[in-house]
C-alpha cells in the first residue's frame, strides 16, 4: 500500500470486548467493555518480546493450534477460541519473563481500570479464559502488561508505515461510548447516568428508535474532572497518527433513552469537548469526525474551524441539482474524508448489483418502494458511467476513479472493495436475529494481506492518484 502512495491505514476499534450473557464475546467493536483498554485479541503473539523464552515444544504446539483455527472457515471459527489460545500463549510469555509491572499505582486510572476489569470478568464467570492458572494477585499485573504489549505493537506498526513513506500512518477509531454494563461507568462513576443509554430517536426505519446500550455521559460532570471522552481520545491517539471519532455529533448532543423506550436529546458544552480535540490537531494528529445523519446546526463549522475533517459518503452527497456528481465536485467540501463504502453500509459491489437494497427490503428497513429505490440506483450509477450490464470490477474501478477526482482531500478505500467482495459487515440498528453483524472474514484467510492486495483490482485501486 505504501509503494502505491497511500497516506494512511484506518483500523477498527481495538478495545476490550464485552461479554454476552452466555459467556461468549460480543462481536461488535462499537460496544466495548471499556474505551480505555486494548483487547488481547489484537496482539500478534509471535512478535511479543519473550516469545522465544517459551520452550520450543510449547511454541510449536501453540502454532499448530493457531494454524488449525485459521484453517477453518469464517463461519466455523469462533473468536472465543482465538482469545483462549492467545491468552494461553501470552500467559506463558508473562510467566517466563516476569515483566516489571508490579510497581503500578492501584489508584491510577490504569490500576483502577485493570482492577475493575478483573471484577467484571469474574462476575461473568469467564476469568479463566483470560487468566488460566495465574495467581489472583497477578491478574492486574497481567492486564497492565497486556496494555503495554498492544500499545507497543500499535506504535511499532505506525512507525514502520511512517518510515516507509506514509504521511499519516495508522488512523485509529474511537467509539461514541462503551457498553452500558461495562467498567468505564464504574471507574468514572460521576461521569455517567445509571439509567440512561445512548440511542437514536424514532424514524422511518426504526419506529421505536434505536438503543445502542451504551453508557450515557452526564454533561455537567465534565467541568469537575477529566471526562471519559477526553481520556479516551488521549488513549487511542497516543501510539498512532490520527483518529476517526465515531458519531462525532455526540460532542454537541446525544439521544438519551430511558429503559421504557422514551427519550430526548441532551446537549453538551461543545467548547469544553473541543479543547481536547484541538490539542490533538495542534500536535499534528489527523482528526476525522463521522458527521453523518441528523447533524446539529453549526457543528460542522465548529469542527472545520478546529481543523477536524468531516465525513462524506458518495451515495449521500448530492448537489443542489440532486446529482452525486455536483455534490462531489462543484459543491463538495474539501476538508473531508470521502467514503464509497464503510462498516455501516454494504460493500460497493453490493451497491452496483443492488443487493444492499434487496437486503434492506427483506428486513423491512428500506423505507421506500424497492422498485423506486432500484430506479434511483440505476440513475446514480449512470453518473459514473456504470450501466445495468457493467462488469462489477470495472464498475467499482470507475466509481473510485471518480471519487479520487472529487473535492474531498482524503479518500478511503474500503478493504472489501479492494478484493471486489459483495458483503455487508453491519446493518445499523439490527441484532443477530436480523443480520449476522460483525462476523465477516475478508478474503481468503490462507492469504496474507500482501498476497490479497496483489490481485488485479486491488493494484488498480491502489494506483489511483489524487
Amino acid at each position: 500500500m505504501v509503494t502505491h502512495g497511500a497516506d494512511f491505514v484506518a483500523i477498527g476499534p481495538t478495545n476490550w470486548e464485552s461479554i454476552l450473557p452466555d459467556g461468549g464475546l460480543d462481536p461488535s467493536p462499537y460496544s466495548p467493555v471499556s474505551r480505555l483498554l486494548y483487547s488481547l485479541l489484537h496482539v500478534e503473539v509471535t512478535t511479543v518480546a519473550g516469545w522465544s523464552s517459551i520452550p520450543p515444544a510449547d511454541r510449536k504446539e501453540l502454532c499448530r493450534r493457531g494454524a488449525q483455527l485459521n484453517a477453518g472457515s469464517a463461519a466455523s471459527r469462533n473468536d472465543l477460541d482465538v482469545l483462549k489460545l492467545k491468552a494461553e500463549a501470552l500467559r506463558s510469555i508473562f510467566a517466563h519473563n516476569e515483566p516489571q509491572v508490579s510497581g503500578i499505582d492501584p489508584r491510577s486510572s490504569e490500576g483502577l481500570l485493570a482492577s475493575a476489569l478483573v471484577q467484571y470478568l469474574q462476575e461473568r464467570r469467564v476469568a479463566a479464559h483470560y487468566f488460566g492458572t495465574l495467581d489472583e494477585k497477578q491478574y492486574v499485573e497481567f492486564l497492565v502488561w497486556l496494555q503495554h504489549v498492544v500499545k507497543g505493537q500499535l506504535t511499532v506498526a505506525h512507525e514502520e508505515l511512517r518510515a516507509a513513506g506514509m504521511d499519516i500512518g495508522i488512523v485509529a477509531d474511537l467509539q461514541v461510548g462503551a457498553s452500558q454494563d461495562g467498567i468505564d461507568q464504574e471507574v468514572f462513576s460521576g461521569c455517567y447516568s445509571r439509567t440512561l443509554s445512548i440511542g437514536t430517536p424514532p424514524d422511518d426505519y426504526v419506529p421505536d428508535g434505536q438503543n445502542w446500550r451504551l453508557a450515557f455521559p452526564v454533561p455537567h460532570r465534565d467541568q469537575h474532572r477529566p471526562c471519559a471522552q477526553t481520556l479516551a481520545l488521549a488513549t487511542v491517539v497516543v501510539p498512532v497518527g490520527g483518529v476517526r471519532i465515531d458519531h462525532v455529533l455526540g460532542i454537541q448532543r446525544l439521544w438519551a433513552r430511558l429503559p421504557d423506550g422514551a427519550g430526548t436529546y441532551v446537549h453538551f458544552d461543545v467548547g469544553a469537548q473541543m479543547e481536547s480535540i484541538r490539542e490533538l490537531v495542534d500536535r499534528g494528529k489527523l482528526v476525522v469526525g463521522e458527521d453523518l445523519g441528523n447533524v446539529p446546526d453549526g457543528l460542522r463549522e465548529v469542527l472545520a474551524e478546529s481543523g477536524v475533517y468531516g465525513t462524506d459518503v458518495v451515495w449521500w452527497t448530492r448537489g443542489s441539482d440532486g446529482s452525486l456528481r455536483t455534490g462531489l465536485t462543484t459543491e463538495g467540501r474539501e476538508q473531508s474524508m470521502l467514503l464509497i463504502a464503510f462498516h455501516d453500509t454494504s460493500s460497493t459491489a453490493c451497491f452496483i448489483t443492488g443487493e444492499d437494497l434487496r437486503l434492506l427490503d427483506s428486513m423491512g428497513r428500506l423505507g421506500r418502494d424497492l422498485t423506486q429505490a432500484e430506479k434511483q440506483r440505476f440513475s446514480d450509477l449512470a453518473e459514473f458511467g456504470v450501466g445495468p450490464n457493467s462488469d462489477v470490477e470495472d464498475a467499482l474501478l470507475s466509481i473510485y476513479t471518480f471519487a479520487f477526482s472529487s473535492q474531498p482531500e482524503l479518500v478511503s478505500i474500503y478493504y472489501p472493495d479492494l478484493l471486489g467482495l459483495d458483503c455487508t459487515e453491519n446493518v445499523p440498528g439490527t441484532g443477530p436475529e436480523d443480520h449476522p453483524n460483525w462476523v465477516l472474514t475478508y478474503g481468503d484467510p490462507d492469504l496474507s494481506i500482501e498476497e490479497q492486495l496483489g490481485g488485479k483490482l486491488a493494484r488498480q485501486l491502489l494506483a489511483l492518484k489524487r
